[in-house]
């Protein structure tokens, strides 16, 4: 089923074509929650198990769905060019550590230097890249905006909580950048 097209984001597809995130989703049953379940944690998927802040207990694993684009609008970070290219993506490397910075993270050395390096030039640095992405809406969220407001989550919509779910962070209009 398609995800709708909004202000600052296109539709995608689960599984079709140019735009799926199916094979991601496999990869992180498998790597992920499968290993979770075999250890006995218990999953709580959001938007359907409670408030997302409810689900973030030590003795489990909340679980919801990213979305490398939508975090990009959300953190109000812009990729000139293609995140394909490794020098496209080193390019941002300036602006991600001036996020860091504003919402008061230092990322490990390691990360830097990944950061600095565009994740290598493996065809594996756009997931790596996406990756980061997503953690970086997933932090935007836990956190709260700056000023201790609450950031990226929806009303407590009947809809959203039995039937469609959400990306974790998406709002429409997209979030005001972060501080500078």
């Amino acid at each position: 089923m398609p995800d709708r097209a909004a202000a600052g984001r296109r539709a995608t597809v689960l599984d079709d074509g140019a735009n799926q995130c199916g094979k991601a989703a496999i990869s992180g049953w498998r790597d992920c929650l499968l290993p979770a379940l075999a250890q006995g944690l218990t999953l709580r998927l959001w938007p359907f198990a409670g408030a997302f802040h409810n689900l973030l207990a030590p003795d489990g694993i909340a679980v919801a769905e990213t979305y490398p684009a939508e975090a990009m609008v959300q953190t109000g970070l812009r990729l000139a060019g293609s995140k394909r290219r490794q020098s496209d993506r080193s390019s941002l490397a300036p602006a991600l550590h001036a996020y860091f910075t504003a919402w008061r993270h230092d990322p490990v050395p390691e990360l830097i230097a990944r950061i600095d390096d565009g994740f290598g030039a493996a065809p594996e640095g756009e997931d790596a890249f996406d990756s980061l992405l997503g953690v970086l809406g997933l932090v935007r969220v836990i956190d709260g905006a700056p000023d201790g407001t609450e950031t990226g989550l929806p009303g407590d919509s009947a809809i959203i909580r039995a039937v469609e779910g959400w990306v974790l962070g998406q709002v429409d209009p997209p979030l005001p950048p972060a501080p500078a």
